[in-house]
């Protein structure tokens, strides 16, 4: 992510960046900006917020957490990155989204990231993950990496790339500007036959999406762990059939998804017509056994 630049500081003033358990991050890596030295205060007058004032055991000194996110650069200076605030819950997790974003930015394609955990359609609140980064970046690829670093309550459910950021007067990234999920217009390949009708209608009641195409990735349009049980469940009632819940992440698009059932519903009717072959035969068999035993009657 890329901030402004905001120097180096006074020496009678310590700058220490750390991580959540307040280790020090290396240079290039963001953490929280805490301050130290002579010039620090005792704390808040009357007390009141005196929670970011604390004696760090890993520094064994007294600290002011600022609440601020930055990282040290080779020069020697601080680039400051955001604010604190966006500490969010997320599934019964405490998660910073700042360490989202700091994933993401790992991959040399990025340019920018902002990660916000807001309402999609005016429903549940979901991660989403803004990008300014090159033409040739791959959002199925981004996805893997990150899903090898995060766990899967931080992957973000949505991916926008974005040509630029909205900026306000102050140079500040305009983050109540950035787009709504409503406003992304998506080309939607038609939809031919029923099993992929009614996939599809599975997949506007989980994804709260009315506009969704046949080559659509389920997860690029907010699938996750709990919606792909939820798919399963529907799934199994519509059409009889147990799909794998590893398989909706292999067949992860309606087209892809409708052969996967297309195949699961013709095995079972190879089976089933097996059964029946073999029962009548079964029945064949005793028939002529039976007319044998008969016809040997008759001759004695």
């Amino acid at each position: 992510m890329q901030g402004n630049i905001i120097g180096v500081p006074n020496g009678n003033i310590k700058i220490y960046i750390l991580d959540p358990q307040e280790r020090l991050c290396p240079i290039g890596v963001s953490g929280e900006i805490c301050v130290a030295g002579n010039q620090l205060a005792r704390g808040y007058i009357n007390g009141n917020g005196d929670g970011n004032f604390k004696d760090s055991l890993a520094l064994n000194k007294k600290i002011y957490k600022t609440g601020d996110y930055a990282r040290w650069l080779n020069n020697g200076k601080i680039e400051f990155l955001g604010r604190k605030d966006s500490q969010v819950k997320i599934r019964g997790h405490r998660i910073e989204l700042y360490e989202i974003e700091s994933v993401i930015e790992d991959n040399p394609l990025v340019e920018n990231v902002i990660v916000l955990y807001k309402a999609i359609n005016n429903n549940e609140k979901e991660l989403v993950a803004y990008i300014k980064g090159d033409e040739s970046l791959s959002l199925s690829k981004l996805k893997e990496e990150i899903s090898i670093k995060l766990p899967n309550h931080m992957i973000p459910s949505y991916f926008f790339i974005m040509k630029e950021f909205p900026i306000t007067s102050n140079g500040k990234i305009a983050i109540n500007d950035l787009p709504l999920l409503t406003t992304n217009e998506k080309r939607k390949t038609l939809i031919f036959n029923e099993t992929e009708q009614i996939i599809e209608g599975i997949w506007q009641s989980i994804l709260s999406d009315p506009n969704i195409g046949l080559d659509d990735n389920f997860f690029d349009l907010g699938g996750n762990s709990i919606k792909v049980m939820i798919m399963a469940r529907l799934i199994k009632e519509a059409f009889e059939v147990i799909i794998p819940i590893a398989d909706f992440y292999k067949y992860n698009t309606i087209k892809l998804l409708s052969i996967k059932i297309n195949q699961a519903n013709r095995s079972q009717i190879e089976k089933d017509s097996i059964k029946i072959e073999s029962s009548v035969a079964a029945i064949q068999n005793t028939i002529r056994i039976l007319n044998n035993l008969d016809s040997n009657d008759e001759k004695l």
